[in-house]
C-alpha cells in the first residue's frame, strides 16, 4: 500500500502532537517540516528524522512540491484560513487546527472552497477519539439514556493565573480570535454536537481577570483583549437544555474536561484529567434499579486483549485518506459549524439576548 507523504506546518507542542500520531501510523511518513524558525524547525527535524532538503521557513515553498499527499497546520489561530486556503488550491489534503478561521466568513468560505474540490480534510477536535468519548457515543446512540434532557459541560484548566506570563498571542483578539470560548470551549462544543446533536439558541457571559500583562518586548503592559473565561447557556435539538463553562483561571486544574448527560432512562458522566491519554474516564447509571440506589457503574474502556486502545485523529484521517469508511473525523464542515456557535455564543455577550445559531450558519 502506497504511504502518505506527510508535511507538517508549524512548531510547538501542537506539532509534535500531529508529528508523534504519524510516526505511530505506518501509513503516514513525515515528510516535510515548515517553521519560521531556523533552530525549532532544525531541532524537529532531527528528531524526526526529515530530511534537511525537505525543511522550510516559507510553508509555500512545501505546498508547491508535487510528492506531498496532506498537510497538517499548527501555526497560531491567524494564519489557520490563509494556509488552510494556499493548501486547498494546492489540492492537498489537510489535516487543520481549530478554531478553523478567525471569523465566521472566514470559516464558511473555507469550507466552501474544500467541499467543492472534495479534498479530504479534518479539524483538530481531537477529544471526540478518546476511548471513553468513543463508547458514550455508542451508549447514547443504542438508545440507553432514554430521551435525552440535559448536558451539563465544562473545560477547566488553572495556567493562566500568574501574572508573571507574558503577553503572549493567546492574549490578542486581532491574533487568537478569541480566548477560553475557542480553545477550550471548541473542543466541548464538537464534543457535544458529537454526542447529542446540533445547537439551536444559545446566550453568554464572558470576562478579563488579568487585564494586562507585560508585552514580550519589554516594553511595558499591554492589554489582554481574549476572555480569560466564559461560560454559556444552549437549546439543542430535541429539546436539551445545555450549560458550559469554560476557564482558564481553575486553581489546581490542568487541562479537566467534565460532560454530563442525563436522560429519561439514564445518564453519564464522561472526565478527563490533565489531558492524559488514559486518564479519560466514563461511568454510567442506567435503569430504575440504579436510579433508586444511586449507584454509578464504571465502563471498561479496555479492548478484548486488555489494551486501553482507540485510532488516533491521524489514524482515522489516514483511513479516509485510503478510501477506508470513518465516522469519527471531525471535518471543516464540523469546524465551519463550531465557529457559527462560536460566532453566536460572543454576540450574544455584547446583546445579552439569546442568539439562533441557524442565522450564522448556512446548511
Amino acid at each position: 500500500m502506497k504511504k502518505i507523504k506527510a508535511g507538517v506546518i508549524g512548531g510547538g507542542n501542537i506539532a509534535e502532537f500531529h508529528l508523534n500520531d504519524m510516526v505511530k501510523n505506518e501509513n503516514i511518513i513525515p515528510y516535510a517540516l515548515c517553521d519560521v524558525n531556523q533552530e525549532s524547525l532544525d531541532k524537529t527535524g532531527d528528531r524526526y528524522n526529515i530530511p534537511k532538503e525537505n525543511r522550510y521557513t516559507d510553508y509555500k515553498e512545501l505546498l508547491a512540491r508535487s510528492d506531498i499527499d496532506m498537510v497538517s497546520i499548527c501555526t497560531p489561530n491567524v494564519t489557520h484560513f490563509s494556509i488552510a486556503m494556499d493548501t486547498v488550491k494546492s489540492g492537498k489534503a489537510y489535516v487543520l487546527e481549530k478554531p478553523v478561521a478567525m471569523t465566521l466568513a472566514e470559516a464558511k468560505e473555507l469550507y466552501l472552497a474544500t467541499k467543492n474540490t472534495g479534498l479530504t480534510n479534518a479539524v483538530g477536535f481531537s477529544y471526540r477519539y478518546l476511548p471513553a468519548v468513543q463508547k458514550a457515543k455508542e451508549i447514547i446512540s443504542s438508545g440507553a439514556l432514554g430521551k435525552i434532557h440535559h448536558v451539563y459541560a465544562q473545560y477547566i484548566e488553572g495556567k493562566d493565573d500568574n501574572e508573571n506570563i507574558p503577553l503572549l498571542w493567546r492574549y490578542q483578539k486581532e491574533l487568537a480570535g478569541s480566548g477560553s470560548l475557542g480553545d477550550l470551549g471548541s473542543h466541548m462544543l464538537d464534543m457535544m454536537r458529537y454526542l447529542v446533536g446540533d445547537f439551536n439558541e444559545v446566550i453568554g457571559t464572558s470576562g478579563i481577570i488579568i487585564p494586562k500583562r507585560q508585552k514580550l518586548d519589554g516594553s511595558g503592559l499591554g492589554d489582554v483583549t481574549t476572555e480569560d473565561y466564559f461560560h454559556a447557556m444552549a437549546t439543542m435539538e430535541n429539546d436539551i437544555s445545555a450549560t458550559m463553562c469554560f476557564t482558564k483561571f481553575a486553581w489546581g486544574r490542568k487541562n479537566s474536561q467534565r460532560l454530563e448527560i442525563y436522560g429519561s432512562r439514564g445518564g453519564l458522566i464522561y472526565t478527563l484529567e490533565n489531558g492524559l491519554r488514559g486518564s479519560d474516564h466514563l461511568k454510567v447509571c442506567l435503569g430504575n434499579e440504579l436510579a433508586l440506589t444511586g449507584d454509578w457503574v464504571d465502563m471498561n474502556l479496555k479492548g478484548f486483549d486488555g489494551v486501553y486502545n482507540t485510532k488516533s485523529q491521524m489514524d482515522c484521517f489516514a483511513e479516509k485518506m485510503l478510501g477506508i469508511k470513518n465516522t469519527i473525523p471531525a471535518d471543516i464542515e464540523d469546524g465551519y459549524y463550531v465557529q457559527g456557535i462560536i460566532e453566536a455564543m460572543m454576540n450574544s455577550t455584547q446583546s445579552r439576548t439569546w442568539h439562533k445559531v441557524s442565522d450564522y450558519i448556512i446548511k
